[in-house]
């Protein structure tokens, strides 16, 4: 419709020209054939006639026999009148032959001016038709160059979502980044603050023991000795084993991240939502442990404080009492601080195997989706489906995600031909997303179902 109605006003302009100049040569026609048709006043030559020569010939003639041969009479006397006549008769046939010529030389010119015109005609077309020819260049030209700038525009715009989607990406990733370290933080704050207030209970509780066994000065400052150096020896131990978890931890964090790279922004939305509820649960965790670990320290302070007191009552008993019942109190309080540190030990590593075991099920949802939305990416549409419509296939993979055998229809959709396209757009998805890890693989990918919902 629009290619019509480009080359429609041309063609009315061609139409409109060439009437134009098949009426102006039809009118200059008719004037030039008025022109030469218009005769020239003929010149009539009159000369005397003597009627008695007339009627005396034409006695002669009508005596004359026709059997009789002919004779050639003599040459009769001519008149005066007579030779004027045959003086004027050349003249008249030389006028008549310039009259003749005169008509000619206009027949002529007639036709010169009409081949003149006729060739003007021609040439008026040939300047119409160049004159449309080079409109619809113009036309043809200025359609590439709006297509082309067309063109351009989307392109600018493709590039432009293409930023826009990488400065998404890249502000997810920035955030995700700083979450984990906000994370890392905000448990080695927490960690700390424990370590301070247990230190700070512990330091408490010797410079009481210390100012109520004055006596026992070099007793209780090798026993501080000895506490202090088998707290540095497990504080060290707590920490190169932290420095191992954090090592295990970064490690397994930098695995997920590489492994999750391959995912789509769904599947990080998830991974995201889920590591944000494994720091929560982090947080009350460690909020839960603090509260613990202050809560034994607190309990630890009044036993060893009634310890004291009731120490301090029997000390004039007797001193080797006092001594006993202060090494079951050391005792006592390295067991306490042994059942805290395997405590908050076992603590950690229920978290950390909370947080890989969400950072495995987003993994495997991250897998699922991107097996599904190849699937639906390979799918073609049969003129049978309708919205709604869902089957349940099972497949079996190797690996490296190659599909074993064919893939099965667990629950039909009631429609084969759906079916049917469903399982051929598995096989041509073929091969299939699947984890890095063997145990995951084999638990949930060897062998598997899911549910085909297209979309589209």
């Amino acid at each position: 419709m629009a290619k019509q109605k480009r080359y429609a006003e041309p063609l009315a302009l061609a139409l409109i020209l060439h009437v134009a100049l098949l009426t102006l040569f039809t009118l200059s026609f008719e004037f030039t054939s008025k022109q030469a048709s218009t005769p020239e006043a003929d010149i009539i030559h009159a000369q005397a006639v003597d009627l008695s020569a007339l009627k005396t010939d034409s006695r002669k003639t009508a005596a004359k026999p026709k059997a009789e041969p002919e004779i050639t009479p003599e040459p009769e006397p001519v008149e005066p009148e007579q030779e004027s006549q045959e003086q004027e008769q050349p003249v008249a046939v030389d006028e008549q032959k310039l009259e003749q010529q005169r008509q000619a030389d206009a027949e002529k010119k007639l036709a010169a001016q009409k081949i003149a015109a006729e060739k003007a005609e021609q040439e008026q077309i040939k300047a119409a038709k160049r004159a449309v020819a080079e409109k619809a260049k113009a036309e043809a030209a200025k359609k590439a160059a709006e297509e082309k700038l067309a063109a351009e525009q989307a392109a600018a715009e493709k590039t432009e979502a293409a930023k826009k989607a990488a400065t998404e990406k890249a502000k997810a990733e920035a955030a995700k980044k700083a979450s984990e370290e906000k994370l890392a933080a905000d448990k080695a704050a927490a960690e700390k603050t424990a370590q301070q207030k247990a230190e700070a209970v512990k330091k408490a509780a010797a410079e009481k023991a210390k100012a109520e066994a004055a006596k026992k000065a070099a007793e209780e400052k090798q026993t501080a000795q000895k506490a202090a150096q088998e707290q540095a020896e497990l504080a060290k131990k707590a920490a190169a084993e932290k420095a191992k978890a954090e090592a295990a931890k970064k490690a397994s964090e930098e695995k997920l991240a590489a492994e999750k790279a391959v995912a789509e922004k769904a599947a990080q939305d998830k991974a995201e939502a889920a590591k944000k509820a494994a720091v929560e649960k982090a947080k009350a965790e460690a909020a839960k442990k603090a509260a613990e670990e202050k809560l034994a320290a607190e309990k630890a302070a009044q036993d060893q404080a009634e310890v004291a007191k009731k120490a301090a009552a029997e000390k004039a008993k007797a001193e080797a009492a006092k001594k006993a019942t202060e090494e079951k109190l050391a005792a006592e309080k390295a067991a306490a601080e042994k059942a805290a540190a395997e405590k908050a030990a076992a603590e950690k590593a229920a978290t950390e195997a909370a947080a890989k075991a969400a950072a495995a099920k987003a993994e495997i949802d991250a897998i699922t989706e991107a097996i599904q939305k190849k699937v639906h990416d390979s799918w073609i549409r049969p003129p049978t489906a309708s919205p709604g419509m869902k089957c349940t296939i099972q497949v079996r993979l190797s690996a490296q995600g190659q599909i074993l055998g064919e893939p099965q229809i667990v629950k039909s959709s009631g429609d084969e031909i759906f079916d049917n396209s469903a399982v051929n757009a598995v096989l041509k998805a073929n091969p299939l997303p699947v984890p890095a890890d063997k145990d995951q693989f084999a638990k949930f990918f060897r062998s598997f179902t899911f549910t085909f919902k297209p979309t589209k």
